[in-house]
């Protein structure tokens, strides 16, 4: 929705997964909040959040 956008990982795993966004520096990327297995990415608008899911489905290896 808008600039926010939901990615779901292994339990345990949302922490370091938005850790390690929120350290890359990718200039789309606004910051993150993380719970245990869900992670809320906060991006600059609706185009930076396409191109950050698009960037972490092909880095993840996911065909879209």
């Amino acid at each position: 929705v808008g600039p926010l956008a939901v990615v779901r990982t292994p339990p345990g795993s949302a922490e370091a997964l938005g850790g390690s966004l929120d350290h890359a520096s990718w200039d789309d990327l606004l910051g993150t909040i993380a719970g245990d297995d869900t992670l809320l990415l906060i991006t600059r608008s609706e185009a930076a959040r396409a191109r950050v899911t698009l960037r972490l489905s092909e880095l993840a290896g996911i065909k879209s």
